[in-house]
């Protein structure tokens, strides 16, 4: 498993959330990877989803946002 998989793991979220995420902020055109700003998109997604937001597009505009991790 790569250090970026088992750290998605720990957020705790379903695959079908981190994946409709991950979908939201990788391109146009999708690379399979994320740019520096497109990670911060993707954490601030994160952040909602475990705060019980489903990811939508808003949500990129908006700037608070804490990802949490399990140990």
């Amino acid at each position: 498993m790569s250090a970026a998989e088992n750290i998605l793991l720990r957020t705790g979220l379903p695959y079908d959330t981190l994946s409709a995420a991950w979908d939201l902020v990788d391109g146009p055109p999708p690379k399979g990877f994320l740019t520096p700003v497109e990670l911060r998109r993707f954490l601030r997604l994160v952040g909602w989803a475990q705060d019980g937001v489903l990811p939508h597009n808003g949500l990129l505009i908006r700037s608070e946002y804490i990802v949490c991790l399990e140990e």
